[in-house]
């Protein structure tokens, strides 16, 4: 959860190093062991250290040359294939190498050309005083932020978005295509903005790029994967070679000396925390290990805990059990959880994330989560029409015949689900031609709908909804916004979470193995899993929530101070409030399915307005320097 920030001035300026200092000590609450700054010329660089991977690197802005200079948010995967790899092309590189190190001499090596061989959750900020080039990247699925503002001539970066608010420079003005993304799916879902029209996102599996020569550049590193079919002959070689990459996507994010587990009763999130667990035992992984899980006891019925329980006494994993409704926020409307720096669901009943990384924050500052097992382990309906397609006549009895040797069962011909995904995208299709076909939410502020031109823009969501592999979802921007809303950023709870499931190698090969029989169910994890999770989890099919439990609270406990959040005025310009003020005075009248948009995010959105001036105002000392310290 490092801070990392960065100025330099494109028309050769001298950088004020008071102001990178001041942008540095704004960081402060993302790393408290360490910061520094480093100021050349034109070029500032600042940084602020949360020790999370338990080595002990030097301290940053960090440079081996006196040239190159970085400041990095970084932990790296397959170290030891990346140490191999230098040393095979000459360098010499110590084993105790930090990660940032490491990057360092993958640059000196590779130039540009290093982020293909760069592996793990990182943003970083480089600068080639030789060269006089900046980079900047962003890990592969976005886990960790990044933003720029360009103001002139100056090029602010960092990995915490207020910071980049202290530039006077730099407009608070919002991006209404943003806040329309927000209020009609819950999350921003184009890949380079933010909410502010000022600030951009550098997206995830990106770089950026500036030299007098060539300007400023965005573009991908890395794109969606082409591999090739993975064929083995014995079915044990997939169970093998798949438990062995999961246990190593765990074992790289238990780097350090403590590390919680955000643990529910699913297969995702126990196969993680059972994992991590074996490791413990086997000493890769740390001796302080610890999982929280949080259940209902009377709001809805709920079994989680009881599957969790299972888990815990099974890898003899220190569990803390924590009640949902101890959680509830009711009372007072200034007791949301996190104010993030952009709008999200910050009026959730009960922010499981949130808490557990706050109860975490107090023992460790890792948490791992089950979070995207479901994208990745998730077969696509044209599966046997794709092999027919390629003639791979053969392949589809083989899998067919595997797949009853597995289950017992024949395979699922996904004939239904493939002519739902059928419809679905030739509905997206024609009312691509034809806007009367779809309905744009009758609670939005019509004015704002006709400004944004909603109906195009729901159109491109329904787009990207459209995708025919699940996995390619996990490269979305949904997806890398999602994730990177667990970063400091947006929670102020110093920790670091990580996600095993969105891992390369992972990602990879869930593209080559053959999808029946090993992603059907879910298949390839249960069978990896079997003696480590106990078989009542192992087995347990998919279940969901009972019921809408953010309806149900609303429902049941109503709180108090909604309907005046609901009548706030800055929320007139976007949402009905009229509308909005019936929802929340009578949600009894709304369907479960549809309290989530029409009541939780415009609410969130109003309480986000009203405390904006909150999220700057421990910057404002340092932009009231700027005033005097920048021309």
């Amino acid at each position: 959860m490092c801070g990392i920030v960065a100025l330099i001035n494109l028309d050769g300026k001298p950088v004020d190093r008071s102001f990178v200092e001041q942008m540095t000590e704004a960081m402060g609450y993302r790393g408290p062991d360490a910061h520094g700054a480093w100021v050349h010329e034109a070029v500032g660089i600042g940084h602020t250290r949360l020790a999370t991977t338990g080595d002990d690197p030097p301290p940053q802005p960090c440079t081996l040359d006196g040239r190159v200079w970085i400041t990095a948010d970084v932990r790296l995967d397959g170290r030891a294939d990346l140490i191999a790899s230098l040393r095979a092309h000459g360098g010499t590189v110590p084993e105790s190498a930090s990660d940032v190190e490491l990057l360092l001499h993958a640059y000196h090596r590779w130039q540009e050309a290093c982020l293909q061989r760069l592996l793990g959750d990182f943003a970083f900020v480089l600068w080639d005083d030789a060269r006089r080039r900046l980079l900047c990247a962003r890990d592969h699925f976005g886990v960790t932020p990044l933003y720029y503002a360009r103001q002139d001539d100056c090029l602010l970066l960092s990995n915490t978005l207020n910071v980049l608010h202290t530039h006077p420079g730099v407009s608070d003005t919002l991006n209404d295509r943003a806040l329309a993304d927000y209020l009609t799916v819950g999350n921003i879902l184009e890949p380079a903005t933010t909410a502010f029209a000022a600030i951009r996102r550098v997206p995830g599996a990106h770089t950026l790029t500036w030299s007098r020569e060539d300007g400023l550049t965005v573009e991908p590193y890395y794109n969606r994967p082409d591999v090739q079919p993975l064929r083995y002959k014995k079915p044990q070689e997939y169970i093998d070679h798949f438990r062995t990459l999961f246990q190593t996507a765990v074992a790289d994010r238990l780097r350090g000396d403590r590390a919680a587990i955000a643990m529910s009763g699913g297969l995702d999130s126990t196969a993680v925390a059972a994992t991590a667990a074996a490791l413990r035992q086997s000493g890769h992984a740390p001796a302080a290990l610890q999982a929280f899980a949080i259940g209902f006891d009377w709001l809805m019925p709920d079994e989680e805990r009881y599957y969790a329980s299972l888990v815990a006494a099974h890898s003899r994993l220190p569990t803390h059990y924590l009640s949902a409704e101890t959680y509830l926020v009711q009372d007072d409307m200034d007791r949301a959880w996190f104010l993030p720096p952009e709008p999200r669901l910050s009026l959730r009943p009960v922010p499981v994330g949130e808490i557990i990384q706050r109860e975490a924050a107090n023992r460790g500052r890792t948490v791992l989560t089950g979070l995207g097992g479901d994208l990745l382990l998730a077969p696509t309906p044209s599966y046997w029409i794709d092999q027919v397609r390629h003639g791979r006549l053969g392949r589809i009895w083989s899998d067919a015949r595997l797949h009853r040797q597995l289950t017992g069962r024949r395979p699922p011909l996904y004939l239904r689900a493939g002519v739902r995904r059928w419809a679905y995208r030739r509905a997206v299709a024609r009312r691509a031609q034809d806007a009367a076909f779809l309905p744009v939410p009758s609670w939005l502020n019509r004015d704002f709908t006709r400004r944004v031109d909603l109906p195009a823009r729901c159109r491109e969501i329904e787009a990207l909804y459209a995708l025919d592999d699940e996995r390619a979802q996990m490269m979305t921007p949904y997806w890398a916004n999602a994730l990177s809303a667990g970063d400091p950023d947006f929670t102020s709870a110093p920790v670091k979470v990580r996600h095993p499931f969105f891992d390369v190698r992972l990602f990879e090969f869930a593209h080559a193995v053959p999808a029946v029989p090993w992603l059907v169910n879910k298949n390839l994890l249960r069978h990896a899993m079997q003696g480590i999770l106990p078989d009542p989890v192992r087995l347990r099919p998919k279940t969901p929530l009972h019921s809408d439990f953010f309806h149900a609270v609303a429902v049941r406990q109503p709180a108090p101070w909604t309907e005046e959040l609901a009548m706030t005025p800055a929320l007139a310009e976007y949402v009905d409030l009229t509308q909005l003020l019936e929802a929340v005075r009578a949600p009894e009248k709304i369907p479960a399915g549809m309290y989530f948009s029409r009541v939780l995010l415009p609410l969130s959105l109003a309480y986000w307005l009203r405390n904006r001036h909150r999220l700057t105002a421990k910057c404002a000392s340092t932009a009231q320097a700027a005033d005097h310290a920048l021309p």
